[in-house]
């Protein structure tokens, strides 16, 4: 079967602040969209995108799901945009195209069907219309469920708004619903330590409450020009390629209320002989999901190549991280005394967790440096996260956090061993 490569574009999670910085004055591809996206903005009354994007002091991913979720979602689209086109540029070969929820335009249109100016429009079209037709006020959770489990928990508790948004992984499903109601999943979560957390979304995506704004979006895109694709796009909502005859803008406003089928998609896509996997985002949020679900796959992310690529192939030089199926994830023994181990002080500590995360994932222990997302950038999911934070409990013999507290919120090794000095301190979290 013939090799192929997919290329991943992220919707919430694909930004970082200043994510061009250093490509923007390396390829003469960055600009363009960078401009084309901003004069869209200045239709909609919007400040510049670029500035976001090329700019590391620019805000961050929460503050503009707050205040500015229409910027946010533009520089999103630029972003995945502008890194198509660079890896084009280079002559990278690319067999299908990939978008999870708001990425999706920007996969569209890196297959030709919309101009770089139309793409943005129909992002900004689909961001005015949640202010036409404001939903009821509503956000997103993240599970470390399956999808089975998933339901069996949304039923139990009658929360009959709140819907499996997405599927991502094996062990990872997205719900979203109202405020109210997704409150009282949380607090099951917590009390049965399902590994949990809020998302920086600023609506109930992918969910039937969407309908409403759904139908202004439609009214709105409705005049958008629509061309044939140049390269395969493949649906994770629709779970089938965009063919000739899709009526594409009356997808794109369906899938509002639909949810996204990631880990499915993957599988598929796998199974038709796809064995590579590029995100054209700011982070490893989709290549960290397939890597969760799949083995014997490479992944990239050209705008973390300051990291090493991740690959979960079984034979890997040893300078790249290896990804196995959960059965054969290695742990570290332990030995008789490890458990009541006196715990390191300074940066000594900081090592020893580098070592430990290594140990439990299989990936070389350089690849954690300080500032990489654990979630984000290295695909270390909430439920991962949970067991190895139970595990240096015991190795160090420290106290279980207080009720409440989400071990996932230790996004980085500096936090996780911020929050072991703080139990050590029997001292409350601050974070």
């Amino acid at each position: 079967m013939t090799a192929r490569t997919a290329l991943l574009f992220p919707g919430q999670g694909g930004y970082a602040p200043g994510a061009l910085a250093a490509l923007a004055g390396e390829s003469r591809q960055v600009l363009p969209v960078l401009q084309a996206v901003d004069e869209v903005a200045a239709e909609y009354g919007h400040d510049t995108i670029s500035s976001l994007l090329v700019e590391e002091s620019a805000d961050a991913a929460d503050e503009l799901a707050r205040s500015d979720p229409a910027r946010l979602d533009l520089a999103i689209f630029a972003c995945s945009v502008a890194v198509h086109h660079v890896l084009l540029d280079s002559g990278r070969t690319v067999d299908v195209l990939v978008g999870h929820s708001l990425g999706e335009i920007a996969a569209l249109t890196a297959a030709g069907v919309f101009t770089v100016a139309d793409g943005a429009r129909v992002v900004a079209e689909r961001a005015a219309a949640f202010t036409r037709r404001k939903p009821p006020d509503g956000g997103m959770i993240s599970l470390g469920l399956d999808e089975a489990r998933t339901a069996h928990l949304l039923a139990a508790l009658a929360t009959w708004r709140v819907e499996i948004a997405a599927v991502n992984a094996p062990t990872q499903t997205v719900v979203s619903g109202p405020t109210d109601e997704l409150t009282a999943v949380e607090a099951a979560t917590v009390a049965v330590g399902i590994p949990s957390r809020w998302l920086s979304a600023p609506y109930p995506f992918h969910n039937a409450m969407l309908e409403p704004v759904a139908a202004a979006f439609a009214q709105a895109v409705a005049g958008i020009p629509v061309r044939r694709p140049r390269t395969r796009v493949y649906s994770p909502i629709a779970l089938r390629p965009y063919r000739a005859d899709t009526d594409v803008l009356a997808e794109l406003v369906s899938h509002l209320a639909r949810p996204v089928r990631f880990a499915e998609a993957v599988r598929r896509l796998h199974a038709d002989g796809v064995t590579a996997f590029v995100e054209c985002g700011a982070g490893r949020v989709l290549t960290g999901l397939v890597t969760r679900g799949l083995s014997g796959v490479d992944t990239e992310s050209p705008l973390t190549s300051s990291m090493p690529r991740a690959r979960s192939s079984a034979q890997q030089p040893a300078a790249v991280p290896v990804q196995r199926p959960a059965a054969e994830k290695p742990t570290a023994p332990e030995s008789p005394d490890s458990r009541t181990a006196t715990m390191p002080a300074g940066d000594a500590l900081l090592e020893t967790l580098r070592q430990e995360y290594a140990d439990a994932l299989g990936y070389p222990a350089e690849v954690f440096v300080d500032e990489a997302d654990l979630e984000a950038d290295l695909g270390v999911d909430s439920l991962k996260q949970v067991e190895i934070f139970a595990r240096l409990r015991k190795r160090f013999d420290l106290p279980a956090p207080p009720d409440g507290r989400q071990i996932s919120a230790y996004r980085t090794l500096p936090a996780v061993a911020n929050g072991l000095r703080e139990l050590a301190a029997d001292t409350p979290a601050t974070r």
